[in-house]
């Protein structure tokens, strides 16, 4: 039952106006965070990166217990009124005490254990307050998405990485060592739920007793369950990584992560943004649906995977010219993680898909599918080594693949191998850029310095790349081309 005062949303951007807002803020948040990463590497070592991603890792599994799917409930409803709101903000409010008490008990049992997790508990401990900075930003967000106030999101976005990152500098130029990252992130959360509210001001109040609270909490405990289970999975190289290999390793193996798999994601989050609203509309309409995973699909490979082939086989250039000698195994592991990222950006899409079409239980079959497998290649660590593992992570990935991408099959009334067609189609292109990208170190290396060969190597292979594209008409470039004419007609109809 709506509430009586229903919300109206404000007109917010055209779809494509989100998408480019989204992109914007997902990639740029995403690149300054990389980049003051890059710099904390002259301040900090690898154990420090080691240390806090233990803690970050099990902060993300608080927040998908805080989140408990009432953002998501938020966007997803057709009416809304102010009780609904004032409930779900209720329950992550309620939610983000009891995570914070859990982590700060957590961070007790690691300290009981000895001097060796004394400082995975005390890193615990300054986190734990975190959970209510995510709580009270939860709401707002999800109504600016509810809204398609997408830029608004992207700009408070970007002013909490700017805002992290310059703390997290600043703190570990003061010799605050891996707490400098504690910093950042206290103070980039403040910039985050100022910026949110500035934007979104629909009062928020403590509302319990509601006919809407036992909906609520139902699809809340479907949809966490998916979200808990999926992403402890998908942090569990900070748990196994650190234990079998120690922080050093699992320091590169951050590194290395997000210089393959976090443009992955932030792709992932785009499609999110954009597709999870726009399929739950068009749920009922297959021909949408299809049309919209699919071209979605072709965007990001298209986007993505140039940025995949290059960072694999240009990070040992970046590493050698910006960091110590300690981060020289990056490149190696970086290479590596390539098969798993290209099958990880297949798999972005599967999840607004199935969320949109209430399929819970399909949603959690794949996350604990995906997560299985990676956590299989992380205990194989002990025999294959840090880069083994990361090789064992891609064959498995692919060999899970079917499994994977079966229940968007379904819903689509598709076979697997047609929803891996994104990858094929632009896998020419990939290797001409491959191709150039080698040939030009091959003759050029030495002569340049090697930032300089660098951005030529880049710039050479992107040319190369997009050259393939248009000889071989890749259904991305069509879709461009399409998008592009029609906005020209409807300028020209005005």
């Amino acid at each position: 039952m709506a509430d009586p005062a229903a919300i109206t949303a404000v007109p917010g951007p055209s779809v494509s106006t989100g998408v480019a807002w989204t992109t914007v803020g997902q990639f740029g948040a995403q690149t300054i965070n990389f980049g003051a990463s890059l710099l904390l590497t002259l301040f900090l070592e690898p154990g420090d990166f080691g240390l806090v991603g233990f803690g970050f890792a099990v902060t993300a599994v608080a927040d998908m217990l805080i989140d408990f799917g009432t953002g998501a409930a938020i966007v997803q409803r057709r009416e809304l009124g102010p009780r609904t709101v004032d409930v779900a903000f209720t329950i992550s409010l309620l939610l983000a005490f009891a995570a914070s008490l859990l982590l700060a008990a957590f961070g007790g049992v690691l300290a009981a254990f000895g001097s060796d997790a004394r400082e995975d508990a005390v890193l615990l401990w300054w986190l734990a307050p975190t959970c209510l900075f995510t709580a009270v930003a939860t709401m707002p967000r999800a109504l600016l998405t509810r809204h398609m106030r997408l830029d608004a999101i992207a700009k408070a976005m970007l002013a909490s990485a700017i805002a992290r990152a310059t703390a997290s500098l600043g703190a570990a130029a003061a010799g605050a060592g891996a707490f400098s990252l504690v910093v950042g992130v206290y103070v980039g959360a403040l910039v985050l739920v100022l910026a949110l509210r500035a934007y979104e001001r629909t009062p928020l109040r403590l509302c319990w007793r509601t006919a809407e609270r036992p909906e609520l909490l139902a699809f809340g405990a479907r949809l966490t369950a998916f979200n808990l289970v999926n992403t402890v999975l998908l942090n569990a190289d900070a748990f196994v990584l650190t234990a079998l290999l120690g922080k050093e390793a699992f320091g590169i193996f951050s590194l290395a992560k997000r210089l393959l798999l976090q443009p992955v994601e932030m792709a992932g989050n785009v499609a999110r943004a954009v597709l999870f609203p726009a399929l739950a509309q068009a749920q009922q309409q297959r021909g949408r649906t299809r049309l919209l995973y699919l071209g979605a699909d072709q965007y990001m490979v298209a986007g993505i995977l140039p940025l995949l082939v290059g960072a694999a086989l240009l990070v040992d250039l970046l590493t050698g010219s910006l960091l110590s000698a300690s981060w020289a195994p990056v490149a190696p592991v970086a290479l590596a993680m390539l098969p798993a990222a290209v099958v990880t950006l297949l798999l972005q899409s599967p999840g607004p898909l199935l969320l949109a079409h209430g399929r819970a239980g399909a949603l959690l079959r794949w996350g604990i599918v995906r997560g299985i497998a990676m956590v299989l290649a992380f205990a194989l660590a002990p025999w294959l080594g840090l880069q083994g593992v990361v090789l064992a992570m891609g064959a498995l990935l692919v060999l899970c693949l079917p499994w994977l991408l079966e229940d968007a099959g379904a819903v689509l009334r598709l076979r697997w191998p047609q929803l891996c067609a994104s990858v094929l189609a632009h896998a020419p292109a990939a290797v001409a850029l491959a191709v150039a990208i080698l040939a030009v170190r091959q003759l050029l290396d030495g002569r340049l310095p090697p930032l300089v060969l660098l951005a030529v190597a880049g710039g050479v292979g992107v040319a190369a790349y997009t050259a393939t594209l248009v000889v071989t008409r890749a259904p991305a470039l069509y879709r461009v081309r399409h998008l592009l004419r029609h906005r020209r007609r409807r300028r020209s109809a005005r």
